[in-house]
């Protein structure tokens, strides 16, 4: 009798460590292809972000100097705007605890 729930035991623990390989692999490989769709999510902004900003440059109807003075002025705006709504983001954290 203990030599069937010996064998039955093993038998059960072996099929038990194939399906957890099986699946692991299976969520390996669910893993790697979202990583690679994000990859190339990544991939494909940049490459479009650089086009945008090529083709903007090239067309802008403003010399370079100005075209430069604006874009100093406007991304320094952005940031004191970012830094404002972080302070009040922070202001209203620490006031909710």
């Amino acid at each position: 009798m203990w030599d069937n729930v010996i064998r039955y035991g093993s038998y059960a623990y072996a099929f038990r460590e194939l399906a957890n390989i099986v699946t692991g692999s299976r969520t390996i490989r669910a893993q790697q292809e979202a990583r690679d769709r994000n990859i190339n999510l990544l991939v494909g902004l940049s490459v479009g972000t650089a086009m945008g900003l090529t083709a903007g440059i090239l067309v802008a109807p403003r010399p370079g100097r100005e075209t430069r003075e604006k874009l100093a002025s406007r991304t320094s705006e952005i940031v004191e705007n970012l830094k404002e709504k972080g302070a009040e983001a922070k202001k209203k954290y620490t006031e909710g605890e």
